[in-house]
């Protein structure tokens, strides 16, 4: 937790399981590098303190085969873009669950735009993905078109959207729909047939 430190994990060869809390998000590469060696790491926890960085889209992120499930947590600021945590999904090609939480939503709002879409390599074991604290902002919403764009063995999409009681600013509310309703506008029927769509 906190700033960057050694891990001196080769004496743990059947470590399987690792949390990360409040990394910062330009420590993404050193702190990979340093779990790639291990070849039991099935499920890997990164909570970031900060927005993701730009840098990382450009970054060639080592290889973890082994992971099977992913959870990225995000402290959002205003306006910012989720895309750079693509390099971070596609580092684990062996992925076969994605769940991604943004911590303090209402810190993300931002004007409405149009949603980018970014093409990546297909992610051919990607079957579950899960999304808390939705709020259907176009920033949220490219992280998860990228997830059904390009995992092709996608079978379940789960969004839990945020409840309105994060949000204080009363002002704020009245410019958006309530997030549920914003979700299944945004994703009911408009996902492929072999796709269940949850959304809670």
């Amino acid at each position: 937790m906190g700033c960057e430190i050694p891990l001196c994990l080769d004496k743990l060869p059947q470590l399987s399981e690792v949390f990360i809390r409040k990394s910062h998000s330009v420590l993404v590469h050193r702190t990979l590098s340093q779990l790639s060696n291990l070849s039991c790491l099935q499920i890997l926890k990164l909570q970031f303190s900060d927005s993701p960085n730009e840098d990382l889209l450009i970054c060639q992120l080592p290889k973890l085969t082994n992971v099977k499930l992913l959870e990225l947590r995000v402290f959002g600021k205003r306006g910012a873009s989720l895309l750079p945590l693509t390099p971070v999904i596609e580092a684990c090609p062996c992925l076969q669950s994605f769940v991604f939480e943004m911590i303090l939503p209402w810190k993300m709002l931002c004007t409405q735009r149009e949603p980018k879409r970014v093409v990546g390599p297909p992610h051919q074991h990607l079957k579950e993905v899960e999304f808390h604290n939705y709020y259907g902002q176009p920033c949220e919403l490219e992280l998860v078109n990228y997830l059904i764009d390009n995992a092709i063995a996608l079978e379940k999409l789960v969004v839990n959207p945020c409840d309105e009681e994060y949000f204080s600013d009363l002002d704020e509310l009245k410019k958006v729909m309530e997030p549920r309703e914003r979700a299944l506008q945004q994703l009911n029927g408009k996902l492929s047939s072999r796709i269940e769509l949850v959304i809670n």
